[in-house]
């Protein structure tokens, strides 16, 4: 499911790819909803989301990869107590 920030964020690229031709221009007759809908925007994000100003992208957080587990060879305890019972 879409995010509401992504939503806005979908409307403000539109406004100034489309509407202002690719430059937040600030004598358009939206300049104004660009500003209320950036306002919200900041309002609504998570807190660690960034608003790319030059593509109007809402860039998430950073979240690393999830840790893999190693696919090491069993290890034989057995053997290891052996060697130390000596």
């Amino acid at each position: 499911m879409r995010q509401f920030s992504e939503s806005v964020t979908d409307v403000m690229r539109y406004i100034v790819q489309c509407e202002m031709f690719g430059k937040v221009d600030e004598d358009s007759h939206l300049y104004s909803t660009y500003l209320d809908l950036k306002d919200l925007l900041w309002q609504v994000k998570d807190e660690e989301d960034t608003l790319d100003e030059a593509t109007q992208t809402l860039i998430p957080k950073y979240q690393p990869p999830p840790l893999k587990k190693l696919d090491l060879p069993d290890y034989d305890v057995d053997i290891d107590t052996q060697m130390w019972d000596n």
